[in-house]
């Protein structure tokens, strides 16, 4: 089992897979946009113009993905110096953050200002994005590779952010299920009576 930076990069792995999985299933023609249908209670049809905002987050997913893989296969903590290890963490620091704080204003628009009720950017679900933001595993992400940094490893800092993290990660996966299960057949049954009733 990974301990000390090796912990650190493994989780930060596994975190910008899981994004770069959700943002797939945003992209790619085979799935319509279904992560699209997954967050907006009210999503514009599937095309790539509407959906670009997701290929930005992709990119960035992906490539710290990559980034994380790279450090967590090539690095050796005996051998590699601490500042190669302190510019993954603060990139990873940014990058989450930067997420974070995004998908902390979407939540902010959703739960107190209501500014987006019946638009295209109103949520399906108003409990899901908080666990995308600075509050779920965007945040913990931040405070495990910020803390790491500048402090070095403390496992108690890894741990805690650890288990919120996933647990973050595993509730958002139960909603997805839930909406491929449950919401997502409505949805399309509804769409295609609408669709009956213009003809």
């Amino acid at each position: 089992m990974y301990s000390g930076k090796t912990l650190v990069l493994f989780l930060n792995t596994i975190l910008a897979l899981a994004c770069s999985v959700c943002c797939t299933l945003a992209l790619w023609w085979p799935f319509q946009g279904l992560a699209e249908q997954w967050i907006w209670a009210n999503p514009p049809p599937y095309t790539w113009y509407t959906h670009i905002h997701m290929a930005w987050f992709w990119v960035g997913c992906v490539g710290l993905c990559f980034l994380n893989g790279n450090a967590l296969f090539l690095f050796e903590e005996s051998t590699t110096s601490d500042e190669a290890y302190t510019v993954i963490f603060n990139t990873n620091t940014v990058m989450h953050g930067l997420w974070g704080l995004f998908n902390s204003h979407f939540a902010y628009r959703n739960a107190f200002t209501k500014h987006d009720k019946g638009t295209s950017a109103e949520w399906r679900n108003g409990i899901f994005f908080p666990f995308f933001s600075v509050l779920g595993c965007c945040g913990s992400a931040v405070v495990r590779n910020l803390y790491t940094s500048f402090y070095g490893v403390n496992d108690v800092v890894i741990r805690v952010t650890w288990v919120w993290e996933w647990l973050s990660l595993v509730f958002e996966l139960g909603d997805l299920i839930y909406f491929v299960i449950v919401d997502h057949p409505a949805k399309a049954q509804q769409k295609a009576r609408g669709a009956y009733q213009e003809i």
